[in-house]
């Protein structure tokens, strides 16, 4: 299932480089704001097991399989579907996403959800979300 175009009630959002490196995103899922690398590079939001948790989503051990192959080979979780994800304005329904319990350190902001949005672009150090 692919998420629903984000609806933006802003042009555009920029997220500051960090000195790392990387960009980061507040992002709102279920009325709970949690922190994520975007990652353009994944395929789905990716979702660690204590995000997913604080989030009240409800899996289990046994629910398990493969969802994912890493540079360090296949990766164990959980898909499911968030109802919402906001990033600043914008706002897409119905975004896939998988539950990584063990060895995901932060959550990632994938494609699942940047893909629902109309422009993607870095400019300097900035990465811009557009309509």
């Amino acid at each position: 299932m692919q998420a629903q175009p984000a609806a933006g009630w802003v042009d555009e959002v920029a997220l500051p480089r960090q000195s790392d490196g990387h960009f980061y995103a507040d992002v709102m899922i279920a009325g709970v704001q949690t922190r994520m690398l975007v990652d353009t590079g994944a395929s789905v939001i990716a979702l660690t097991g204590a995000d997913a948790d604080a989030l009240g989503l409800v899996w289990d051990e046994a629910s398990l399989a493969t969802v994912a192959q890493g540079a360090n080979g296949p990766v164990k979780g959980v898909t499911t579907t968030l109802p919402a994800v906001s990033v600043g304005g914008f706002e897409a329904s119905s975004v896939a996403a998988i539950i990584v319990p063990e060895g995901l350190h932060i959550s990632l902001l994938g494609q699942s959800f940047l893909s629902s949005v109309d422009k993607l672009q870095i400019v300097d150090d900035r990465m811009i979300l557009g309509s």
